[in-house]
């Protein structure tokens, strides 16, 4: 036997082996899944079938990959992930219609790295959420379909993040929080079909900071869409530290609310190449508001059916006003803040010319 031909089967022989080495596990209640946990290793799978009440898993840091199998399995109510590393939840229908969940969410995840969510299918009861992530690091989830929750993902706490090809219909909030985390990516979700709680006027994807810690920063935007009774894409609390590097690119609004994109006091952003269209018979104008901050780049944004007349808004500041730049289409922008931002802006007026006489002009085109 020559050495390519030894090479070549030495090869072929500790693939075998590793494959050898992974196992499937099945289980079809939750005390066989306990048991099963006990026995699984890195790049086993455990195939789940039936029905399961509120789940927990914690505990176990594998050294690579264990994927739950959830594609034949039902939640009726909350699976809880908490203290883990390297698993994956691939399929799986989760959250009730009528009950509420234990922690008040389909999936309660807490403390975790390298976890992941493979096209998961949660339905709510427009009250409960989808997806809550909690002080955790590299999560992912795509490919979900969320429907009549009060918001789908909420990431708190989070370093490391992919959210993308995820579809929210009917939700009464938000549909993807992103508060006090970093290097986030937001890629290709939608958001339609919005059923906001009287007074709300939810956002499609909204990013905070949280006072005392480092500004939400690294977030990436891009390709996703918002339709209906939703704003856009937006990041309003600059009270609370504003937003570091934040990209906000190809996307589109088409809706009936105000703040189609929002930045305010981002510093080192770019804003380019989205759609905002204002449909027919909307209250507001579906706007792009880029208030305080310094460094950020506004350019090849379009606005669709834009009439100032239409808007029901005693207060307007042109594009020039919003970004230190030029006004090229001799248009306005309606500024409609989140209603607690209110108090913040009216205090601030005065301070904002001075402010903005400081900083870099921001470039704006269309």
């Amino acid at each position: 036997m020559n050495k390519l031909s030894l090479a070549l089967l030495l090869g072929s022989l500790a693939l075998t082996s590793t494959n050898a080495s992974s196992a499937v596990f099945t289980a079809t209640t939750s005390t066989e899944l306990s048991s099963v946990l006990r026995s699984v290793q890195g790049g086993d799978t455990i195939a789940l079938s039936g029905t399961f009440g509120s789940t927990a898993i914690k505990y176990h840091n594998w050294s690579s990959t264990v994927t739950l199998d959830a594609t034949k399995a039902t939640f009726t109510d909350s699976l809880a992930l908490s203290n883990l590393s390297n698993f994956t939840v691939v399929g799986g229908h989760f959250g009730s219609p009528t009950a509420a969940e234990l922690y008040g969410e389909a999936i309660y995840v807490n403390k975790v790295d390298h976890v992941a969510f493979i096209s998961p299918t949660v339905i709510g009861n427009f009250v409960t959420a989808g997806i809550g992530v909690i002080g955790s690091t590299n999560i992912t989830v795509t490919g979900g379909t969320f429907s009549h929750v009060h918001k789908a993902i909420s990431l708190n706490g989070v370093t490391g993040a992919t959210i993308a090809d995820n579809v929210v219909t009917g939700s009464t909030g938000d549909g993807f929080q992103v508060a006090d985390s970093h290097n986030v990516n937001l890629v290709s979700n939608q958001c339609t079909g919005s059923t906001p709680l009287v007074g709300d006027h939810p956002d499609c994807i909204q990013l905070w900071s949280v006072a005392g810690h480092s500004p939400v920063s690294d977030i990436v935007i891009r390709g996703n869409s918002a339709t209906g009774s939703t704003q856009g894409f937006t990041e309003f609390n600059h009270a609370q530290g504003g937003a570091l590097r934040i990209t906000v690119t190809g996307n589109t609004i088409a809706g009936y609310f105000p703040q189609g994109i929002a930045c305010y006091d981002c510093v080192d952003s770019t804003i380019t190449d989205n759609t905002l269209i204002s449909l027919a018979g909307a209250a507001h104008l579906v706007n792009l508001n880029v208030i305080g901050g310094q460094n950020t780049v506004v350019t090849g944004n379009r606005l669709i059916g834009y009439d100032r007349t239409k808007a029901q808004s005693t207060r307007y500041w042109t594009l020039a006003e919003l970004t230190g730049g030029t006004d090229p289409v001799g248009g306005a922008v309606a500024a409609v803040p989140e209603p607690a931002m209110w108090a913040t802006m009216l205090a601030g007026f005065g301070l904002v010319g001075a402010q903005r006489r400081r900083q870099r002009a921001l470039t704006v085109s269309y």
